[in-house]
Formats: C-alpha cells, structure tokens, sequence
C-alpha cells in the first residue's frame, strides 16, 4: 500500500508507449484533479502550458493519445483550450481510464438471421390443449450466474479481462444486445456487485469482498476541514402499491374434428370475450380477435357488461311497456323472435349472445359505437353446432390432469427403439406402461364396459373390459390386487384393481381379446395408441387399427426424452459414451444418442473440440433433429431436437434440461454431422403439434397489498411511488421484503469531507472501499463509514490541496449518517416554524452554517421561555 506525498508523475504518450513526454509540476500543482469512483467514473484532468520545454508534451495531447498517472493508463477523451489573462497557450484535457474504451467494445449482438418470427394463426394440439381454463405461473424466470453472463461479452477478449471477488447470487439478468458496460450498469447492482478498474482487470466486488478495514480517523478541525451532508428526497417513496406474482389464465374453447367442446356462459374474471366466443361457435360464425372486440365494444355501449340492466331512458319502447333488456339491450318481442330453444332467459348474457349471433350478418348489423336495430330472418330455431358429449373415456389414476409427460424409452406406445425381451427382435409395445414411480393407488376404468376376463395369461393378471362401441380394453401387469368380477358392469372412474408392482400395463384393441393378445409383438392385434385414445374422447379409434411406425428423427426425439425421465440423468465430466440414459457430459450426451443409431464418429473422438472437425456449419434457419449447437468457445455443446428446441448435459447444478434454441443464453455455431443427419431423414417435432383450438389468455397477479414504511412517513410525510411488479415473487413475505429493498423510503444520504493533504502526507492512501472512522461532532457522527468517492489533487503535486471523500448511505455501515440526519431534521423541525422554506427537495446541512442552525434554536428558546413567563403572568 503506498503512501499519500509518495513521488509520482503524470505523462503523455502514443498508442505505441515507445516514448513518453512528463508534464511539467507547475501544471499539475494548479489544476490536475482526479476522480475515482465505485461502479462509476475513474479520470484525471489538468491544464497544459505551451512553454520552453514542454512544447512536445502540449503537442502529444491529442484525442486518444494515452495518458499514465499513479501505475494508471488513461486514454484523452477531450481536449479543450483554456483563457487566461497572461496570454499563454493552455488547453484542458481530461481522460478516462482505459478500460471505458476496451468495455465499450466488449459487445454481443444477437443474430438477425437466428431470430424466427412467426405471424398468424398457429395451430394448436387439440389433445394438449383441453378445453376449460388453466392457470400457471408465467413469472418465474430462469436465473444466470454473474460469471455466465460476462463470459459471454469477454469471450473473444484478449487484453481485457475480469475478476470476481466474493460469492454472488443468481439472478434473472440475462445478456442484452450492447457493450458490456451497459450490461454492468444495468444489471450489476441485481447481484449486489460493484466494479474498480485496475490495469487491465475489471475487479467485480460484493461489498463483503470490498470493504476494508483501514486504521485512519477523519476528524473535524484536525484533518477535516468542512464535512457535509447531502440529503436527495426527490426520489422518496414510502407509500406505494404492490403486485406481486405473476399468473396468466387461459380458457380453451372448441375441439379437433370441428366439434365444439364446453365453454363459458359467464364473464371471465369481468370478461365477455371467452362467452362470445363459445356463443358464436355454438352458432356456427367465424370470428376472429377484431370480431369479439366489435361485439365487445357494442356490449360496453349498450350496457357496460351489466346482463340484469333495463333500459332507464323514456322513448316509445318505455311508453309502450317494453323496455329494452340485458346484455345487449334487446327488447322483448325482438329477443323472444331470435332466442334459440333453451335459452330464452332475456336476462342471461349467454342467451342473448345465442340470439345476436342467430340474426343474419350481426356482425354488419353493429359498429360498437352506436345503437343496432336486429333485422332479418332467424337463421335457425335450436344450437346449431352443439357442443361434443362428454367424454366417456378417463385416466387410469386419481389426480391426472392429463396425459403423462414423462416416461422411460420403451414405455410408450408404438415401435420404440427397445427390442423388447422374449418378442424375438421387435421394438413394437402394444400399451403404454404407466409406471410406479409417478402413479400410484386405485386403478381406475377408463372406458366403461362389461369385465370379459379376470385371471392370469403368460404369468400377469389381466382385467379385460369389452365397450359397447366394441372397444376392449386391457389392464395387466399391475400385480393380483383386482376389484371386479366377470360379467360386472363398469362405468368410467370405477375401480378395476390396485397397483402393487412397478406399473400397469394398459392396451386397447378393435380386435377380440384372443387374436389382440396372439400378436402383441407387432401391429396385427389392432392395437390403438391408449393416450391418444383417451385425449380424443375414443376419437384414436376412427379409422385406425395398425399404428403407422415413427420416423427415425421422431424416435431420436423420443429417445433422447429418456435423459428427462423418471428422473433427469445428472451431468458426469467424462461420462461414458454408451447407448442407454446414463450420466454424462454435455459432448458424451450427443455420442450417446448418435450411438443409439449405430453411429460413431471416426478416430474415438470425445471432446468437443475433436467433435467439431468432423462436421459441417450449417446456418441457424437449417436447424434439425440431431444437429449440434456450439458456443463460441467450443466449451459447450447441445443437441437439436427439432428447429426450435435443444436438449443438454450441462452443468453439475442442472441435471439434463431442454431449452428453447432461439432463447439460449449464449449465441450457438450450428454444425451438422451428416452420416447422421442421413440415418435420422430430416427432422420430427418435439411438442406433436395437432389440430387447432382456440384459446382466451389473461394475466394477472396472485398477491396484492398496499405497502407504507410508517417510520418514513413520520420523519418526511408521505411520498407516494408508481405501482411496483414482481413477476417472479409468489411468496407474500418474500413479496414485502423484496419491496422494501426495492424502495428508497429514506432520503439517499452522501457525506462529503474535505480533507487536509498536509495532515496526510506519509499516511496510507485511502482508497475504494476502505472502512475509515469519522468524527464528526457537528453532525453527531462518529462511526466508521466506507469511502465510495474520491476527489481532488495529488498531495505530492499540491500538498496544500484539498481532497473530497464521499460516502453514503447505500451500505448498513452508513446507518448512523441517517440517524444523524434525523436529528437534524427534528431539531430544525422544532424550533425553526419556516422549516419547508429553509429545507426544500435538496437538504444540506454543512458545518459552515451550523452557528446560522445554533442561532436559530437559541432564538426559538428564548421566545418559548418568553412565551412561558408571559402565561405565568397572566396566570
């Protein structure tokens, strides 16, 4: 640690450091200052004196020329001349440290040739979307670590790099398009960092890694020679609204082969779109977006929403005793004229939705801006596209919501890839196995029936089922705990057995049990897919009795999901490259899965570096199954599943995950290995997209409370702040701790020292971060406090010039600094009555206009004794 007087210089030089011209001392002695600040500026300026000698030193000041000062390199942003009354040629130059430049070309941009977009209409799985509403949590974000980030922007950087001191937490700060000062500037305070630039190396500190004790007191009248504190309330908020947890419902309507499902016949939440919707489709009219918010708007003129509203203006309607009525203001002939049969309630909005859309063209009948008169014959008398029946088909286990979305390779319906044992060669499984590490308990009818057989057949019990659509359906595997007897009748959601083995086998045939069972190896037993069966409401029965065999991408797809299930396979650093879920490494997951194809890539190659040589680049739009995605490093590999989703072996705190490509964290080098790319024959999907529906989607927040700090409201009044949002908050607790920290109820306090260079000199040199104590009578501080700023000359150029140490209240070791304000602010408040003209939006209390503060109470006490004698008197 040097010393402050230590024998220092200040000197110009080129970009190529090769000779160096020093500055003359009398400049600097009169104008050279510095500025060092946390997370913020690091400059110097001073004047230069064209003079005999120093000619070339003026000369070599030029924009970007390199200045070097205390083991520093600056680099000259402004050069600027200065009057003066001798007639000397002078010019000011201030330059900035030079790791602003070097962070000002650390930048990542996104490709524009990797964004997809999308416009439309998109089709949705009608087996995945059911129709109903469904509620998720759309605030939860995925969270990085700091050095993840910065790798990210310093990747390619050769002469800049940086050093974390501290352990940081995650937050959801993902790269942005810019340099990497931006992102710092923006994001840094999220992780609780700080920055000082030093040499070549950004130093990144958490305060606990910053702060520094340093054996120096700062005392006024010894080495301080004024201090002042800095109150800024602009920004006070003490009272302020909060919302907290971010929901997004969605409310699914219509269904796959045009049939229309349930839907709502009330306001959602305040919302008649979803109703409009399901009225017009009940109807048989297309409607689009534009069409419900026409409807929409003619609903808020004509009634504001309010279905039970009578009309409450006199026309002839009135005098005639017929008012008009409801939702949209029909009167009651004409609604009685329109209403379909089962629905001639005037006072149901639902009804009268029925009846709008049964009028001829209502949607040219209406402008959402003015009244309608309905016109036109009726375009029937009943529902014309009823919804669907209710489902007769179920799940096999209490508490699924819907399919399963997780299983192990060779569980799933269909040709797998898995040879299975005893079938001699053949990967087909005719069932699905549902299996006891996700489901559990009773098992329950899917499909409603008589029981055909109870009993053993090849050493399982098997429960069969024959449906009155001819349907039958096989439950086996599941142990010897069964609840029905032959010839029983059983309903959908009646108990067939109990689980007691590791899963329940479960088959539906269109052929008799006998002949179904005879091939179960292959697809000549009229097998169904029983999950697609169950989605469709038995609608995986039309027309189908052989299942059509997947494509070799599709079965990569499949395959690789088995990294995901029961269990996520964890990352192993040199795992083995080996057919099967396994543990492994991110290069070690991309072998793995080629391998179950039989493909291996030449000279045993494992790393990704080895990986990359054997392969070809291929732009991001050509993307498909099997392909594999590089960050720039070569550190880092993931698998393509299809165009739109990788899955990857990352890290040893994230198990095996998929991600969507176009959101990864780090930009990806695409490379295709084509003997692969041969086998898999282009590319599957990997979310089975299906036919259409048509889906209502709102947000909102699950918490809400009105947040006020009290004690801020008693010292500074009440300050009322903008709303704040916390999407990813779902916990209440957390919601009011995360608010307060997020909220600046107290004025942001800064004290300032000027201290005396003479009274330094030969002391250690203080420096960011350095715990300091201060004592300050006149502001009834004395606690250690942290340096944050520092401003003003070198003491070895200007002994007798001041230095400026700021610190501020941003830290919980500057707490006493707003207690000392405090007081300030409560003896000002009680003996001065013109407070607010004396204080305003910006305080400052300074121990130069302290004897002005004494006087004033001195006067206010005087006047209160005064006051005292004056009602004894009178007493």
């Amino acid at each position: 640690m040097s010393n402050y007087g230590t024998r220092t210089f200040v000197a110009i030089t080129d970009a190529s450091k090769k000779e160096a011209e020093l500055v003359s001392y009398a400049d600097l002695y009169d104008s050279f200052a510095f500025t060092s600040k946390l997370s913020g500026t690091q400059q110097i300026s001073f004047n230069l004196t064209y003079k005999p000698g120093f000619e070339r030193v003026f000369n070599l000041a030029q924009s970007k020329a390199l200045v070097l000062y205390n083991g520093e390199t600056y680099v000259i942003e402004q050069v600027e001349p200065v009057a003066n009354e001798q007639g000397l040629i002078k010019n000011k130059v201030t330059a900035s440290h030079h790791l602003i430049d070097a962070l000002r070309n650390l930048r990542y941009d996104t490709d524009p040739e990797s964004q997809n977009t999308t416009g439309g209409t998109t089709a949705t799985n009608s087996d995945d979307k059911k129709e109903g509403v469904t509620v998720k949590r759309t605030g939860e974000t995925q969270k990085f670590k700091l050095k993840d980030q910065l790798d990210v922007y310093f990747q390619n950087s050769k002469n800049v790099k940086y050093e974390l001191h501290g352990n940081f937490p995650e937050r959801a700060c993902p790269v942005s398009d810019g340099t990497v000062l931006e992102w710092l500037n923006n994001n840094l305070s999220k992780y609780g960092g700080r920055y000082i630039m030093q040499g070549d190396t950004l130093h990144i500190y958490t305060d606990d890694a910053l702060i520094k004790k340093l054996d120096m007191d700062f005392r006024y009248l010894y080495n301080v020679s004024q201090s002042q504190i800095q109150a800024d309330v602009n920004d006070l908020v003490n009272v302020r609204k909060v919302y907290a947890g971010k929901m997004e419902e969605t409310i699914t309507t219509g269904g796959s082969d045009g049939e229309v499902g349930d839907g709502p016949t009330e306001p959602v939440n305040g919302d008649w779109g979803p109703v409009i919707r399901y009225a017009a489709q009940l109807m048989d009219v297309p409607i689009d977006d534009n069409g419900i918010n026409l409807v929409k708007a003619q609903i808020k003129r004509e009634s504001g929403g309010n279905e039970q509203i009578v009309q409450g203006i006199w026309d002839v309607n009135m005098a005639n005793g017929n008012p008009a009525q409801g939702l949209l203001q029909f009167i009651p002939q004409t609604f009685n004229y329109y209403a379909v049969e089962g629905h001639k309630n005037i006072k149901s909005g639902f009804d009268q939705l029925l009846a709008s859309f049964n009028i001829p063209n209502f949607l040219g009948q209406i402008s959402g801006r003015s009244g309608w008169s309905p016109h036109g014959a009726p375009r029937s008398k009943t529902i014309i596209k009823p919804p669907a029946p209710k489902s007769t088909w179920g799940w096999p286990f209490r508490g699924m919501n819907g399919a399963p979305t997780s299983w192990e390779n060779g569980q799933q319906f269909g040709h797998t890839g898995w040879v299975r044992p005893g079938s001699g060669g053949s990967d087909f499984h005719d069932g699905f196995d549902f299996g006891s590490a996700h489901y559990s308990g009773d098992i329950l009818c899917v499909h409603g029936g008589t029981v055909t057989s109870v009993g053993y057949q090849a050493g399982f019990m098997v429960v069969t089922v024959k449906s009155s659509d001819g349907l039958t359906t096989v439950y086996q595997e599941f142990g010897n705990s069964v609840s029905v007897r032959v010839g029983q009748s059983v309903k959908t959601g009646d108990v067939i057995g109990r689980l007691t083995t590791t899963h329940l086998h479960l088959g539906i045939t269109t052929k008799d049990f006998a002949t179904a069972f005879a091939h179960s190896f292959d697809e000549g037993g009229g097998w169904l897919d029983p999950i697609k069966t169950i989605q469709s409401n038995g609608g995986g029965a039309k027309g189908q009795s052989v299942p059509i065999k997947k494509s070799r991408a599709q079965e990569y797809i499949e395959h690789a999901k088995t990294y995901l299930s029961p269990e996520p396979q964890v990352y192993k650093w040199g795992g083995e490259v080996k057919d099967g879920a396994h543990p492994t490494d991110c290069s070690g997951l991309w072998l793995s899965l080629a391998l179950h194809f039989g493909i291996r890539l030449k000279d045993g190659a494992r790393s990704t570096y080895q990986i990359i040589k054997q392969m070809r680049p291929i732009k991001r739009s050509e993307v498909q199954t099997g392909d594999a995605g590089f960050v720039p490093d070569l550190s880092h590999v993931v698998c393509a599943l299809d165009n739109k989703t990788l899955i990857q072996e990352s890290s040893y705190s994230e198990p095996c995950n998929t991600r969507s490509i176009d959101g990864y964290y780090k930009p990806l080098n695409w490379y295709r290995y084509d003997p692969l790319a041969n086998v898999l024959g282009g590319e599957g999907s990997s979310d089975d997209s299906g036919g259409g529906t048509t889906t209502t989607t709102r947000t909102y927040y699950q918490i809400k409370f009105d947040w006020q700090d009290d004690e801020s409201i008693k010292l500074y009044g009440r300050h009322v702040g903008a709303p704040l949002k916390l999407d990813d908050v779902y916990d209440e607790k957390e919601a009011r701790d995360e608010t307060a920290k997020q909220t600046q109820s107290k004025p942001v306090v800064s004290l300032d020292l000027d201290v005396i260079s003479t009274k330094l000199l030969n002391k250690p040199v203080v420096s960011l971060g350095d715990k300091v104590h201060a004592v300050i009578p006149e502001h009834n501080i004395n606690t250690d406090v942290t340096v944050v700023e520092v401003t003003g000359n070198d003491p070895y150029f200007n002994p007798d010039a001041k230095l400026k140490l700021t610190f501020n209240n941003a830290n919980d070791a500057l707490k006493d600094i707003n207690v000392a304000l405090r007081k300030d602010i409560s003896a000002v408040r009680n003996n001065i009555n013109d407070v607010n003209n004396w204080i305003g939006s910006n305080m400052t209390l300074s121990s130069t206009n302290r004897a002005w503060l004494e006087k004033q109470k001195t006067v206010s006490a005087e006047s209160q004794t005064n006051n005292d004698r004056k009602e004894v008197n009178n007493g």
